[in-house]
């Protein structure tokens, strides 16, 4: 009956330690499959900052770039403001002429009559 109970123990004994061994090796197994995914992970964000790093860099250029456009439209509307200006004066001026001219005509007009 020792005999049995011993065989009985030794068997619970192997089967315990084939169920110890199993979960050691599901651990073990789960361990490194989160190990390379964190990996993985960490691998793709780095990938990802790069991404925005490079989106980022291009964004501020052309941005730059918009508002130089910006910059040199202003300057050219201020040059075409000037310009208008100095045509109204002109043609306001040539409007005073040409009512002047008018003027002496008519009033030469008048004396021939």
């Amino acid at each position: 009956m020792a005999d049995s109970q011993n065989k009985q123990v030794e068997n619970k004994l192997d089967l315990l330690i084939d169920q110890v061994g199993r979960l050691t090796e599901g651990l073990t197994e789960f361990r490194l499959a989160t190990t390379e995914r964190l990996e993985a992970s960490r691998t793709e964000m780095q990938h990802f900052r790069e991404e925005v790093k490079q989106s980022s860099a291009e964004f501020r250029a052309e941005l730059h770039r918009i508002n130089a456009t910006l910059d040199r439209q202003a300057v050219s509307i201020e040059r075409q403001a000037a310009v208008v200006e100095q045509q109204a004066k002109i043609s306001q001026q040539q409007a005073d002429t040409a009512e002047r001219w008018s003027r002496i005509i008519e009033a030469m007009l008048q004396k021939q009559i």
